[in-house]
């Protein structure tokens, strides 16, 4: 048999098996929203409202001691703290206040 008779043969047998052996049974009716019933709760069932207390964790960190606040730097003294624990030093120009310094006079 050739390739094409093959394949021929394939598709007939996929297209009856697509088309046979459909659901004959009937579908349920959809469920109206008035025939719907909501289950009851018994009277007698204690519901309790309130949220029970807390339970301590055992693993917490213990509160941190606080600290004296360090003074703030200014913008230059931080700039040039931070140069200098970097080794950037060289890139600063320690001069520039003296020399704005001079020009305004």
């Amino acid at each position: 048999m050739k390739l094409r008779t093959i394949a021929i043969l394939a598709g007939a047998g996929l297209t009856l098996a697509a088309c046979g052996g459909g659901n004959d049974a009937p579908t349920p009716p959809d469920a109206n929203v008035t025939e719907i019933t909501v289950p009851e709760t018994p009277a007698d069932v204690n519901v309790s409202t309130e949220e029970p207390a807390a339970m301590p964790t055992a693993n917490v960190a213990p509160e941190p001691v606080p600290t004296a606040t360090p003074t703030p730097f200014s913008d230059r003294d931080q700039t040039e703290a931070d140069a200098a624990a970097t080794g950037m030093t060289s890139r600063i120009n320690r001069d520039a206040d003296r020399e704005s310094e001079e020009k305004n006079q």
